[in-house]
C-alpha cells in the first residue's frame, strides 16, 4: 500500500523543515488512527488494539477480553475487515481515483463507511 510507505517515512525526511514535517506526520497519524478506531465497536476495538497493535496471541487476548480464543479470533477478524473497509473507503493514500473524473476519495466525499462509521 502506498499510504503505508508514506506513513512509515514520516519523520525520516532530512533537509529544511524536517522538524515541521515530522510534527505534521505525527498529527496525521494520531488523527487518522483515532478516527478509524472510533469506527469499531468497543469489543472489536479492544481486540484490534490487543492483536494488531500490541501483538498479543489469541490466548492472551482472549484472557483479557474474558472470552474464548476462538471468539477473540473472530472479533479480531471482524475488526480487521472493518478497518480495511474504512481505509479503502476513506483513505486517499490507499485507494486513489483510477481516472481524472473519479470521485474524490477524501473523507468528506463519503458519508458512510463499512461498520456503520458515517461521521
Amino acid at each position: 500500500m502506498r499510504w503505508h510507505r508514506w506513513w512509515s517515512s514520516c519523520g525520516s525526511r532530512s533537509g529544511p523543515g524536517s522538524a515541521e514535517y515530522a510534527e505534521l506526520c505525527a498529527d496525521v497519524r494520531y488523527s487518522c488512527t483515532s478516527g478509524m478506531l472510533l469506527c469499531l465497536s468497543r469489543p472489536l476495538r479492544l481486540a484490534y488494539l490487543l492483536g494488531d497493535l500490541m501483538g498479543m496471541t489469541d490466548v492472551e487476548g482472549a484472557a483479557i477480553c474474558d472470552t474464548t480464543p476462538a471468539a477473540y479470533r473472530q472479533r479480531l477478524a471482524r475488526a480487521r475487515a472493518t478497518m480495511r473497509g474504512v481505509i479503502a473507503d476513506r483513505c486517499g493514500w490507499s485507494a486513489p481515483p483510477t481516472h481524472a473524473g473519479a470521485a474524490s476519495s477524501s473523507p468528506a466525499a463519503s458519508t458512510t463507511a463499512p461498520g456503520g462509521c458515517g461521521r
